[in-house]
């Protein structure tokens, strides 16, 4: 289960979040609602190497399908790509 705390509370025991992080996520919330997380440095790797990964698998998929012929209307992508579709 992910730890909450306010963003209030983490301010004043940023330390105590630093440590809780290198064991398991913990949410920071203003005002009821999520805003933040902070993760171990090496789950932050992970994520980062996964999400590289995808993009990389993406681009090999784009260069796929324009060497058959399969292409997409750029507009539309960009535009899906602005409103976060691809995250």
């Amino acid at each position: 289960m992910i730890e909450t705390l306010s963003t209030n509370a983490a301010k004043t025991k940023f330390g105590e979040v630093l440590l809780k992080a290198k064991r398991a996520p913990v949410q920071n919330n203003r005002h009821g609602k999520p805003v933040a997380g902070m993760i171990s440095a090496e789950d932050y790797e992970v994520i980062k190497d996964l999400k590289l990964q995808a993009l990389k698998m993406r681009s090999v998929r784009a260069r796929d399908a324009i060497t058959s012929g399969k292409t997409e209307d750029g507009e539309q992508f960009f535009a899906e790509l602005q409103n976060h579709h691809y995250d």
